[in-house]
């Protein structure tokens, strides 16, 4: 019997968006999120496009009568393409744009390649995966203002090395990673990172997310000279000099897309 025609061509979509508003006598504020991921599965081929948006803006009437007006944004344009080389090996390239204030990024620039072993099979990565990745890249950051550093733009290569293990079962996944990277140009502007998560399949197409990381942080080449204000560090407006991070989240998501696309490829 032949196989009905993919009007997706293997294609899957994720869309997500939320907003919203707050406020009171002295103060409001309000905010708009929204992502686009584009996924493209074979074989021997895996395609990544993302995208992500993040607008906030605060307002606050101080008590001499003034107003205080905080905007902030997080953009990026990503995307990954990898190839399969045989049970055990990947190649890759990413390239990313991104624009954050909170980072004093006016622009962020990233091309990298990388390659990937796979000490089990990626065929029984359906069960389990263990992997060690290495990606090196040039990256090229134009500054909102000068840095601790005095720079206002520049270009530095960078090298990563992530160890790490993947789990699934019929109700979900668990995974935990490693992650060492340093610039080239300076080695002790480096960063640990230590990841793990949990997905739990409610129903077809539709997930619950845990989410946590702990960081050791040397590597904040983007730190803004001068000292914070009270304003900044209460609102949040831009990253101070820290040396350890850490992050928990829970989260859904619904996937929709191709009838095929369940062709499981993990490379990288």
């Amino acid at each position: 019997m032949p196989q009905p025609a993919d009007p997706w061509n293997f294609w899957s979509f994720r869309v997500r968006g939320n907003g919203g508003v707050n406020g009171e006598a002295s103060s409001k504020s309000h905010n708009l999120a929204a992502s686009t991921i584009a996924n493209r599965t074979t074989e021997n081929w895996k395609i990544n496009i993302s995208n992500f948006l993040n607008f906030h803006t605060n307002e606050f009437k101080l008590s001499s009568g003034e107003k205080l007006r905080d905007d902030s944004h997080d953009h990026s344009l990503g995307g990954l393409v990898v190839k399969s080389l045989g049970d055990h090996w990947s190649l890759a390239g990413r390239g990313r744009i991104a624009s954050t204030t909170f980072l004093n990024q006016d622009r962020a620039y990233r091309t990298a390649g990388g390659i990937e072993y796979s000490f089990f099979p990626y065929k029984e990565s359906s069960r389990r995966e263990l992997t060690m990745q290495f990606t090196t890249g040039v990256n090229h950051f134009k500054y909102l203002e000068t840095t601790i550093y005095g720079k206002d733009s520049e270009t530095v290569a960078d090298g990563t090395l992530v160890g790490a293990l993947d789990v699934r079962q019929p109700w979900g996944s668990s995974g935990l990673s490693i992650e060492a990277a340093t610039y080239y140009h300076d080695l002790e502007r480096h960063r640990f990172v230590l990841n793990g998560d949990i997905d739990v399949r409610l129903f077809k197409g539709f997930s619950l997310t845990l989410d946590g990381s702990v960081s050791r942080i040397h590597d904040q080449l983007y730190l803004r000279a001068g000292a914070a204000s009270d304003e900044e560090i209460l609102l949040r407006r831009r990253q101070l000099a820290t040396n350890y991070r850490y992050r928990f989240s829970v989260g859904a998501s619904y996937t929709f897309g191709s009838i095929f696309n369940n062709i499981v490829n993990t490379r990288f």
